[in-house]
């Protein structure tokens, strides 16, 4: 059976976990160049968009303090609207790439995904 993560893809999601994005996308975007069938490159590429714009909006920062003032009054967010494009496309292209295999295989679950 082949490896359920090939090494770019793995090495991409440590380098999210890491919050380190840039790195995590040229991990997704080597996958991409390497398996340019799989829906599974274009989903990854949209994770990562996701969560860099989720840290950029301060989002994924935790804060423990009961009296912390951030909770009383959150600043209004602003979502980025060319990265909003960039998910959108990027899920696009993963569910494009997900009916052939599902057309052949109605269980490929990297086709599900998307």
């Amino acid at each position: 059976m082949a490896d359920p993560f090939p090494a770019s893809l793995d090495r991409g999601f440590q380098l999210l976990y890491n919050l380190e994005f840039s790195q995590a996308q040229e991990q997704f975007a080597l996958y991409q160049r390497q398996l340019a069938d799989d829906p599974m490159g274009p989903v990854a590429e949209a994770a990562g968009l996701l969560f860099s714009e989720l840290n950029r909006l301060g989002v994924l920062k935790a804060s423990f303090f009961d009296r912390d003032s951030s909770f009383q009054s959150p600043p209004m967010l602003k979502p980025d609207p060319i990265l909003r494009d960039r998910l959108n496309s990027a899920l696009q292209r993963a569910e494009v790439l997900a009916g052939p295999h599902l057309a052949s295989d109605p269980n490929d679950r990297r086709a599900l995904l998307p």
